[in-house]
């Protein structure tokens, strides 16, 4: 399946509210916006920056998307 929003940057060189700005513009015009390693989707990803009070200049990485994901404060049992 073509992607008819693609990311305007590889996804490492974007913070995480670049992301979020991402995902839900392209939630309008595609599927899905799944992104990162764990496929995080718009509610579950905004959720996990507030939870874990992810500063929006972070970087979108490896090192801090299973971190995030992982946290026992936003896995729910």
């Amino acid at each position: 399946m073509a992607t008819t929003a693609p990311l305007p940057f590889p996804p490492t060189r974007m913070t995480v509210c670049k992301i979020r700005d991402w995902q839900i513009a392209a939630a309008r015009q595609q599927p899905s916006a799944a992104i990162g390693l764990l496929q995080i989707v718009g509610d579950t990803y905004r959720s996990l920056i507030d939870q874990v009070n992810l500063s929006f200049i972070t970087r979108f990485n490896r090192r801090t998307q299973p971190n995030r994901a992982q946290d026992p404060a936003v896995v729910s049992p």
